[in-house]
């Protein structure tokens, strides 16, 4: 099982990014344009952001309720834990809630993209999760699909809270994201699904961070299986 623990000196990362955006907006929207970071941490500078409603046809050659649609499963795959249990999880993802936002690209690194917000349910037959969270759908085509956690998580539904491995005295959870990927032709059964939970862990008091900011890491709770 592959264990991703990351020392962060901020809250930069693109899950976290993801995470925090608030619902109803466009990721990371400042005067009418977006920035984003790519895989490798480096910035890019995306287009203008123009508002669709849900089934109006965009630049991007589907439409908000498409994008959704495409995504909506169910979805049956083992999710692993980073403690080495593993349980089949469900998932689903109900109907977008517009507006829905287009970015236009900016460059080769920032390519066009839609985006919805929508409801997302997810259980584990462990019953750690049993979760309905708002989520933003993000796609520049409906072959890979990125589904992320819209506010950070605090607190979880399911009858048993996950495990953080590896807590170290001092340090403190302060919240969750969820960052998935769904693969694969719209209308095909073969659909896949990938992605992880990670913790966000505030380090002991003292611990500091360039700008002043507190010093956190992040920890894999769970992934899964198949995710790279």
């Amino acid at each position: 099982m592959r264990r991703v623990i990351k020392l962060l000196c901020s809250l930069g990362s693109a899950i976290l990014a993801m995470a925090c955006a608030s619902a109803g907006d466009p990721p990371s929207v400042h005067g009418g344009q977006t920035g984003a970071e790519t895989g490798l941490g480096e910035r890019c500078q995306s287009g203008p952001v123009s508002e669709f409603s849900l089934d109006a046809a965009t630049p991007t050659g589907f439409s908000a309720e498409e994008l959704s649609m495409a995504v909506t499963g169910p979805f049956a795959q083992e999710w692993r834990w980073a403690t080495g249990e593993s349980a089949l999880a469900r998932l689903t993802v109900e109907a977008a809630m517009g507006p829905a936002h287009f970015v236009a690209g900016g460059d080769a690194k920032c390519p066009a993209e839609l985006s919805v917000s929508a409801r997302l349910r997810l259980s584990t037959d462990d019953q750690r999760l049993n979760e309905d969270w708002l989520v933003l759908l993000r796609a520049t085509d409906l072959e890979q699909i990125e589904v992320a956690s819209m506010q950070p998580i605090v607190e979880f539904a399911g009858s048993l809270r996950p495990t953080v491995p590896d807590l170290q005295e001092g340090e403190l959870v302060d919240s969750y994201a969820l960052a998935l990927r769904v693969t694969g032709q719209p209308s095909s059964a073969e659909r896949v699904v990938s992605g992880e939970l990670i913790a966000t862990v505030q380090l002991p008091p003292g611990s500091s961070a360039e700008g002043g900011l507190a010093a956190v890491r992040q920890v894999l709770l769970g992934d899964f299986a198949g995710s790279d």
